[in-house]
């Protein structure tokens, strides 16, 4: 089953703008029971990260080195530092690299919000200051129970249409009390086409019990896994919260066969240990660990790996993330190390500066613009128009229900103020959203075209 973890907030962003000072929901979109993750139940109804945040305390710039083991000292990454504004729930809306030398901007990336989580994340690249015409554009559908369902990426052609480049969609399946029974993924490769089916059974209180995962071989699907026995403890105050233990199996011709068993333990910061045994002789014995820190604020401070040689534990890989926090409980410096194989050794560093207080998502977000919009139903041209005081940059997209994206365009407030006219002549009879958003203020709307 393959594991998608719905940290979509940060879209194109590279790695400093993932990490924003306080603690971050950690929300897997569907925890497999063979790589478990703390702090949210299996099998029920998911958290979407990107409107749960509660993050209070965010970067707005970034500076990114690597360790250079010939100076023996860090060095830039690119020359790049990167700038990051946020909406009022704490939610990326902007990132910015910009040349630490010249002040040139790299890239820019823009993102936008749907209701239910959706993100639609535009990213642009410039050169000597002047904007590209390479444009991508990265969206991401969740359902009305906030699992994610589709993700697409386009690509800007030389006609400036946005083309289908990469995506997947999982069609999920709920049962009567609303909990997951079935995940179809189907994966876009220039044709859509099957790729991985999960299947799973629940006990009383909606946890899984089992997870079947079927491939498909091109013309009909194929046993490869089965999660069985699936046990569940409480964490954190919270009953059967997280996996226990497991037995793994693997389809051999015309059964099931054990594979793997594993067990789980976890400490009060969210850290687990995964201890995986194999049969031996019709025995099960001790495999591989898997061991991950956090620390009191829920972020990251490591994982390692270890192989069991018959006697003890032997590590085989590891990584150390170190923090540097100030009186306010921002994180001021991030260092990661690696494992050598006989220590630990510098690998990144990443330096954070220029905060901003959030109060989450009941925080008071950015104001609402009501647009002018009409006709509506339209048939040939959609006319918006809106009074704005203030010269903002606005991005404009059009989404049909499906969550395709159908138009992305760039736009000044001063263009809104006068009248703005987009054709929709080409767009096929239904019910579309229109968002608008800008540094200050955000809308989105529902129109016909018929």
């Amino acid at each position: 089953m393959k594991i998608k973890i719905i940290f979509t907030i940060a879209g194109l962003i590279g790695l400093p703008a993932l990490l924003n000072g306080q603690t971050l929901v950690n929300s897997p979109l569907k925890n497999n029971p063979m790589h478990n993750r703390p702090g949210v139940k299996q099998g029920l109804q998911q958290i979407n990260a990107a409107n749960t945040t509660t993050i209070n305390l965010l970067h707005g710039r970034s500076q990114a080195y690597e360790w250079d083991s010939v100076s023996n000292g860090w060095q830039w990454i690119w020359q790049y530092a990167e700038i990051t504004k946020y909406d009022g729930k704490g939610r990326i809306k902007l990132d910015v690299q910009i040349d630490s030398v010249t002040n040139d901007t790299i890239s820019k990336t823009i993102t936008s919000y749907s209701t239910n989580g959706s993100t639609f994340d535009v990213y642009y690249s410039y050169q000597s200051g002047v904007i590209m015409q390479n444009a991508t554009l990265d969206t991401t559908i969740y359902d009305n129970k906030e699992n994610q369902v589709k993700y697409v990426y386009y690509s800007l052609d030389s006609t400036n249409k946005w083309i289908l480049s990469t995506g997947y969609i999982d069609q999920l399946t709920y049962d009567a009390n609303g909990n997951e029974i079935s995940d179809l993924d189907i994966e876009y490769n220039g044709t859509w086409v099957n790729n991985v089916e999960d299947n799973y059974t629940v006990n009383a209180g909606g946890s899984w019990k089992t997870d079947t995962t079927k491939s498909w071989n091109g013309i009909q699907w194929v046993n490869t896994s089965l999660n069985d026995s699936i046990s569940w403890k409480s964490w954190n105050g919270i009953n059967n919260s997280q996996v226990s233990s497991n037995i793994g199996k693997v389809w051999n011709v015309s059964a099931w066969k054990d594979s793997v068993k594993s067990f789980y333990t976890y400490d009060a910061n969210g850290g687990s240990i995964e201890i995986d045994q194999t049969l031996n002789n019709d025995k099960w014995v001790n495999y591989s660990r898997e061991s991950q820190s956090m620390d009191n604020f829920g972020n990251s401070t490591g994982s390692t790996n270890d192989t069991f040689n018959g006697s003890a534990w032997v590590q085989t890989y590891g990584e150390q993330i170190n923090y540097n926090y100030d009186v306010n409980n921002n994180i001021t410096q991030e260092i990661d190390q690696y494992y050598s194989g006989s220590s630990y050794v510098n690998s990144n560093r990443f330096v954070y500066s220029a905060f901003s207080t959030y109060a989450g998502i009941n925080g008071v977000g950015k104001s609402n613009v009501q647009l002018n919009v009409y006709p509506n139903p339209a048939t040939e041209t959609l006319h918006l128009q809106e009074n704005i005081n203030t010269s903002e940059n606005i991005s404009i997209s059009i989404c049909n229900l499906q969550g395709q994206v159908l138009l992305v365009e760039q736009i000044n407030s001063n263009d809104l103020s006068a009248g703005l006219n987009i054709a929709v002549n080409n767009f096929a009879n239904g019910i579309y959203v229109l968002h608008a958003i800008s540094d200050s203020q955000e809308s989105s709307q529902k129109f016909i075209k018929q």
